[in-house]
């Protein structure tokens, strides 16, 4: 079964290096650029169409390792396509959007420079546009509809998202919860050995 690595906004395929290098060398492994898929555009909507055809092109069932927006484009894929999901890893996830915390990052992002920008492959303001087009997610009706197993993981450094990862893993019908030790956010940078071990005992 091909295995999916989702990066964060502001990643890159590439931030999966030290994770994929310490993954099985027996497995099918594929880590796209988000916003290099076919018709993927800066606003949400738009960038899960391109996802999802994405993981059509393969006709076997998919295990999905999505992280921030990659966690929520591979739980919103799980939840409308539950038949064509083996099992899920989600990193640092939200279910349902934090809109103050999204109004104190709009505000930040506002301050950063554009040269800041440059490595998520977004102009500041597309940046900006597809965190707003995000404002108003919500997959908690929805969590019910993912049946496979679930790995759901956070940073022990991840203040903002550590208690969404909580509640996911008590309102998925199958998953368990692994709070990373001196990691934060990006846990596939931070800790990527341990997290390649985590995910190496969960899908094997």
């Amino acid at each position: 079964m091909k295995t999916l690595l989702i990066h964060g906004l502001g990643q890159n395929a590439a931030s999966w290096n030290d994770t994929l290098a310490a993954l099985p060398d027996s497995w099918d492994i594929e880590a796209p650029s988000l916003l290099d898929l076919p018709g993927a555009q800066p606003e949400y909507e738009g960038l899960y169409r391109a996802f999802c055809s994405y993981c059509a092109a393969t006709e076997d069932r998919l295990n999905l390792v999505g992280l921030s927006l990659g966690a929520i484009l591979a739980l919103h894929y799980a939840s409308e396509h539950p038949d064509r999901v083996g099992k899920i890893a989600l990193i640092g996830a939200q279910y349902r959007m934090p809109r103050f915390l999204l109004l104190v990052q709009d505000i930040l992002f506002r301050l950063m420079p554009g040269a800041a920008f440059e490595e998520s492959g977004l102009k500041k303001s597309d940046f900006i546009r597809l965190t707003h087009t995000m404002s108003r997610l919500d997959f908690t009706g929805r969590l019910a509809q993912v049946q496979c197993p679930a790995c759901v993981l956070c940073g022990e450094k991840d203040g903002p998202n550590q208690k969404a990862a909580r509640e996911l893993s008590l309102k998925l019908p199958q998953a368990q919860l692994h709070i990373i030790p001196n990691a934060g956010h990006e846990v596939n940078k931070d800790q990527p050995e341990k997290l390649a071990e985590i995910l190496t005992a969960f899908f094997s």
